[in-house]
């Protein structure tokens, strides 16, 4: 889902020592290759998901009811339930397909209930009481910085209920983990203009236009 070596520095010394063919499947127009010895397949699907269902499809490969299910998960999640504006037919026949192949849709929706943990009810008020609000050139622009003890998983869930609560053209959300010493940054963006996943650049992010993240160690 990325080709950007600097999103997977963990994996590197995996790939340096692979003996087979990489391919990589990405639907980050912004991101260039920099892997070597890799091929990339590319696409503008809303879903990397249905970049790998296409080749599926096309093989005549079959899924179970638990693989199916969890690339259906991967479309609604990736697409935001059909809706982000780069939403390909693609990804409507890929969901198609994995429906036909036994997708619950019931557990579909249990997977994607945005707040399923109680520590994310907890930072999701928490989030709310610390946001600051900023006009920047123009934008309504939203802030935050927490601190947590440890490393959470689902806080983007979070940052996307505020986001749909708050309405802003974008939000920057900070949280700093004290134990792991490592500072996540998830943005969200209603317009194209503010293209998050530039601004992250920088740190080593990326993403989509209108929705990236990225990880810093050691501070």
């Amino acid at each position: 889902d990325t080709s950007s070596s600097s999103r997977i520095k963990e994996f590197i010394p995996a790939i340096q020592r692979a003996t087979g063919k990489i391919i990589i499947y990405d639907h980050h127009p912004g991101e260039s290759n920099d892997i070597p010895g890799s091929e990339l397949k590319l696409v503008n699907y809303g879903s990397n998901t249905t970049n790998l269902a296409m080749e599926i499809i096309e093989k005549g490969i079959t899924l179970d009811m638990e693989e199916a299910t969890i690339a259906l998960t991967g479309i609604y999640s990736d697409t935001l339930n059909f809706t982000i504006e780069r939403t390909a037919p693609e990804d409507f026949e890929a969901a198609r397909f994995f429906v036909s192949m036994g997708a619950s849709i019931k557990l579909v929706k249990y997977f994607l209930k945005p707040l399923k943990k109680n520590y994310q009810i907890s930072y999701f008020h928490r989030v709310l009481n610390s946001l600051v609000f900023r006009n920047i050139n123009g934008h309504e622009i939203i802030l935050c910085n927490i601190e947590t003890e440890q490393r959470l998983n689902g806080l983007a869930a979070v940052v996307e209920k505020v986001f749909e609560i708050e309405n802003p053209e974008a939000f920057f959300a900070v949280f700093y983990s004290k134990k792991e010493k490592v500072t996540n940054i998830i943005a969200r963006s209603q317009r194209s203009s503010i293209r998050v996943n530039e601004l992250l650049r920088d740190f080593g992010g990326g993403g989509h236009v209108r929705a990236a993240g990225c990880e810093i160690k050691g501070t």
